[in-house]
């Protein structure tokens, strides 16, 4: 028997059986059947051993996907892509028309994910060609159907549900939103998982790669719309469960960790920072920690294109008021036995010199109002006397207890 009859074969087999998890490991791009029977697909077209062993649908499935391979292989991601969307069109008939049943998730998962990689290169080619395709716009559209059926499933048995897929099938739309920019599509995800899927399936529940990967994206959201202490908790997780193996996950959670924490008052060690190859974050951190705004600007300039690129740059422009409340209690420390809780406007003006700051009186004094407003320190303004007076109790309450937030 041929290798093209063989492989058709053994889907109709998989799918007899409902085995998901034999059917996705014969689907995957790297098994050898697939390999060799896509080849042999190339040279000879034919439907004719599919549709002996297989329903329509399936058979446009496996035949448009091995159609899809040759394409990846010549290079030509359009073409891939196109194959590949009729592939996942007769897929979707199959996954709407199974009841009380969910064997079908892990294909459907595995061929999701490889949707979604086809349609960047596309997308990615074609801008290389000076070209625009809506690969990834018809992607996130073909996907949704295969996340919003898997989020509306009536099953009630739980090992039965589709609702297992959501979470994986989110992580594809997330995916491809980050990439086009068009975040505020990501809230209806998210919106659908917590109110239909998290009251009846425990998180914990679900694979722990598609935890850490909807954790990332949902913290990497919070830290978009500046909700600092979820996006610490969701990255935490994340950075936490990913494997030390992982090296390149693991920093990529980690540089968007590092700037929620640093927006909760939380300054990370320098060695985490070299661990996990995060130079960019050593100045600003450094002068968050000493007061030193020469050294927090220098980091800002220095890295303005990396904090733009990744999205963050307004959070870390932002600290600069955790710079100054530093500079302002290191003056207090410096004077406090002198001057008790009552320090000179001035004081602070010739603190900031001896650093090389250029800060005027007027822009000191709305600097020190500011953080009294913020909560970062106590006190109040004397005008008539030109002083700060702070409190005699916590002049300079916890960072935890500002923003909410537990140490590290």
């Amino acid at each position: 028997m041929d290798l093209y009859a063989s492989f058709a074969q053994q889907c109709a087999y998989c799918i007899r059986t409902r085995d998901g998890v034999g059917l996705s490991n014969l689907l995957k791009p790297e098994n050898e059947a697939a390999k060799q029977a896509s080849i042999q697909y190339l040279r000879q077209p034919s439907s004719a051993p599919f549709t002996q062993n297989l329903s329509s649908d399936y058979a446009v499935v496996v035949e448009r996907l091995l159609a899809a391979r040759g394409a990846v292989a010549a290079m030509e991601w359009y073409d891939a892509f196109s194959l590949h969307n009729l592939a996942m069109q007769a897929l979707f008939k199959e996954y709407d028309d199974l009841s009380m049943d969910n064997w079908l998730c892990g294909p459907v998962v595995k061929l999701c994910t490889e949707h979604r990689i086809i349609a960047q290169e596309a997308y990615e080619q074609a801008r290389r060609r000076n070209q625009r395709l809506g690969t990834l716009s018809t992607a996130e559209e073909t996907i949704r159907k295969f996340f919003r059926k898997s989020v509306q499933d009536k099953t009630n048995e739980l090992d039965k549900t589709k609702k297992h897929a959501v979470l994986a099938l989110s992580v594809q739309l997330f995916k491809i939103h980050f990439k086009l920019n068009t975040l505020n599509l990501c809230t209806d995800v998210t919106r659908l998982i917590e109110s239909m899927i998290l009251d009846v399936i425990d998180f914990e529940s679900f694979a722990m790669a598609h935890k850490v990967a909807y954790s990332y994206f949902v913290g990497r959201l919070a830290l978009y719309d500046e909700n600092y202490k979820s996006a610490n908790k969701n990255l935490t997780y994340a950075f936490v469960r990913c494997p030390p193996s992982a090296k390149k996950n693991k920093h990529q959670v980690a540089q968007f960790l590092v700037c929620a924490r640093l927006n909760i008052g939380v300054l990370p060690k320098m060695s985490m920072l070299n661990r996990h190859g995060l130079s960019q974050f050593v100045d600003i951190v450094a002068g968050a920690r000493s007061g030193n705004i020469l050294s927090f600007e220098r980091g800002l300039a220095e890295h303005q294109r990396y904090f733009i690129v990744k999205g963050i740059y307004l959070s870390i422009e932002r600290l600069q008021k955790i710079v100054y409340r530093s500079l302002v209690r290191k003056t207090f420390l410096i004077l406090q036995p002198t001057k008790g809780t009552r320090i000179p406007l001035k004081a602070f003006n010739q603190v900031a010199e001896g650093i090389g700051a250029d800060i005027g009186e007027d822009e000191m004094e709305c600097i020190l109002a500011n953080l009294i407003f913020e909560g970062l320190m106590k006190g109040y303004i004397s005008h008539k006397r030109k002083m700060l007076v702070l409190s005699n109790q916590t002049a300079f309450p916890s960072m935890s207890s500002v923003f909410g937030a537990g140490s590290t």
